[in-house]
């Protein structure tokens, strides 16, 4: 379709590119569409701004709804738009393609999974340092505006849930941090390590989550560790919404369970589960190791190795 497309430009050229399509796309959703989306459900600023466990039901979804459209235009949207202004393949380019082993379909949710324990452990732990006033302050209206989102009432408000808070940030926040973001930090490096920091710091910072966010760091480390290992993004993208997806399922089944609505409640995991949890993660790890089907040395090149050799001519 295009004539010229954005890989012609220099790499920080394309990055100022890709800022300016975010804030673009990005303050359209949140100072448009999202405030018409609240008013047409009759939900006000200072009731989404108060969300808790003790809001009624439509302040929920108006919250839900909210949380939709930001995920949308400021991580989904910008990434799709970017791999369709700047490569003539753009699923390509983002890494949507299928991995090199099947068995990386189980093996990339399940390591997650299994190292949930240890991720809300390190959490649980990192909540006992007294960081100042204000950083408890943060973390206690984020603690108190999840679990307003986390408010379920039935398998219907579940299914809704699971998609805003598990499937939509799975395929947005992957396709950005990982499909985006962590490509243009390899353009400047020549090995792996420095494009996982720098997404998973960037992954990690985006979350308003003070006493979680080195947690979160590791959880970011871990899905680019898979999108490398795997060579595909929807690994990465299947093992972000297991992950949530199963926080979400937890705080729903403790609302009957005994085991779960502790965890909920204490914000503890039981010592059992984290040895255990991360034992099978171990395992895992090193199965998906051994399977590995890597990203190639010239994954982070918008050109072929073909064409670059036409473009020397």
């Amino acid at each position: 379709m295009f004539n010229r497309y954005w890989r012609v430009y220099p790499w920080y050229f394309q990055l100022v590119q890709f800022i300016i399509l975010m804030l673009v796309v990005g303050s359209f959703f949140l100072l448009a569409v999202g405030p018409v989306g609240l008013q047409v459900m009759g939900v006000t600023a200072a009731e989404l701004g108060g969300l808790s466990e003790d809001s009624s039901r439509r302040v929920v979804n108006g919250a839900l709804m909210y949380q939709f459209f930001t995920a949308t235009g400021v991580f989904l949207l910008p990434a799709l738009l970017f791999g369709y202004f700047t490569h003539p393949r753009p699923a390509k380019y983002l890494g949507l393609v299928r991995p090199g082993n099947g068995m990386h379909w189980w093996l990339a949710p399940a390591v997650v999974v299994s190292a949930t324990p240890l991720f809300l452990f390190v959490a649980e732990g990192m909540s006992h340092i007294d960081f100042g006033a204000g950083v408890r302050a943060q973390q206690e209206m984020n603690d108190r505006m999840m679990k307003g989102l986390l408010n379920i009432g039935n398998v219907w408000q579940l299914g809704a849930t699971l998609v805003v808070l598990a499937v939509l940030p799975g395929f947005s926040e992957e396709l950005f941090f990982r499909g985006v973001l962590m490509r243009f930090a390899a353009k400047r490096s020549r090995g792996v390590v420095f494009p996982l920091l720098v997404s998973a710091v960037l992954f990690a910072m985006m979350h308003s989550n003070p006493y979680g966010m080195i947690s979160i760091f590791l959880a970011g480390v871990l899905l680019g560790g898979i999108y490398y290992l795997t060579g595909s993004l929807w690994c990465s993208i299947l093992a972000h919404g297991c992950y949530n997806g199963l926080q979400v399922l937890v705080t729903y089944l403790g609302k009957d369970g005994s085991t779960f609505k502790a965890i909920e409640e204490s914000n503890k995991v039981p010592l059992t589960w984290v040895v255990v949890g991360t034992a099978c993660f171990v395992g895992l790890f090193y199965l998906l190791w051994k399977n590995r089907t890597p990203l190639a040395k010239d994954w982070s090149s918008d050109y072929t190795a073909e064409e670059q050799k036409e473009e020397s001519k």
